[in-house]
């Protein structure tokens, strides 16, 4: 593990709010948790559910700080994989722009 956070300015691990992914993050977690630049991403979320408002409480049960900034579920993700980054919208771009510099 030491050899990840040597070759590694942040280690983010993507956590999608089901179920499913919370227990894989949290098992991984478990393996890389004492290296501190160990962040969770919340990714393709959506921002009106319970489990969405609940997301502070769910970091704190993994053991691992969460980005601030978080990505959404858009279509527009799968469209630019095959389009380029035209295919994304305003919301989007700004979306992606943040976690960018967030991540630095």
């Amino acid at each position: 593990m030491q050899a990840i956070e040597s070759l590694s300015d942040l280690i983010i691990i993507p956590l999608s709010l089901s179920p499913t992914d919370i227990r894989s993050s949290a098992e991984t977690a478990e393996l890389i948790h004492a290296l501190p630049k160990t962040r969770l991403l919340f990714n393709t979320v959506n921002t009106r559910t319970r489990a969405f408002k609940g997301k502070g409480s769910i970091a704190k049960a993994i053991g691992l700080e969460p980005l601030k900034n978080h990505l959404g579920n858009r279509v527009a993700y799968s469209y630019a994989l095959v389009e380029g980054w035209g295919a994304l919208k305003r919301k989007s771009i700004e979306e992606l722009t943040q976690f960018a510099e967030e991540i630095g």
